[in-house]
């Protein structure tokens, strides 16, 4: 159990396409690859509660539509706002953590390509929260896996008050210590 503020470690290992839908724009997909999740200032900051300045999502590109709605420069980073994280109990080994924006609703904005013909033209604010699942959030261990729930879970993200979705990829969080740990 963590009690008080413990630092997580900066750069979190990622396994599988963390992706974006927005699927009412030709089921647009944005998938960021990079093999890593990166961040800053990421912490607990109590058995329920954590923080980051900054989550960067790495080597992000506009895989669906296949023409006509790429990302400004891609492949590309997508860095949040400063974001605040709440944890709750699941049943069994499970948790649920809910992510939110520091401040207002803004997590990101998202930079489109300006020359493509998309329902997005330009910086586009993605807003609301989203939930994670941590499978086995309930254990001492010294990572947890972080994984993307998809619309079921996810119902308050938006971009351009369109709906959208946190789908797939799973990030293993460390704490800089190396040390045992879990959300209670």
């Amino acid at each position: 159990m963590t009690e008080g503020d413990a630092a997580l470690t900066t750069a979190a290992v990622t396994d599988g396409t963390i992706k974006i839908l927005v699927p009412s724009v030709e089921d647009l997909t944005i998938e960021c690859a990079g093999s890593r999740l990166d961040s800053e200032n990421l912490q607990i900051e109590d058995v329920d509660k954590g923080f980051a300045s900054k989550l960067t999502f790495l080597a992000c590109s506009t895989t669906k539509p296949a023409t006509g709605c790429a990302l400004e420069n891609q492949p590309t980073a997508i860095s949040t706002n400063p974001i605040l994280v709440l944890a709750a109990l699941r049943s069994g080994e499970e948790d649920k953590i809910t992510v939110t924006p520091e401040t207002g609703c803004i997590f990101t904005a998202i930079s489109f390509n300006e020359a493509d013909r998309c329902a997005f033209d330009g910086l586009e604010a993605l807003k609301g929260a989203f939930t994670l699942g941590v499978p086995t959030g309930q254990l001492e261990l010294e990572s947890q896996t972080i994984v993307g729930l998809g619309s079921v879970e996810n119902n308050s993200l938006d971009v351009s008050t369109l709906p959208a979705y946190i789908v797939g990829g799973r990030a293993l969080l460390k704490l800089a210590s190396g040390s045992k740990w879990s959300f209670h």
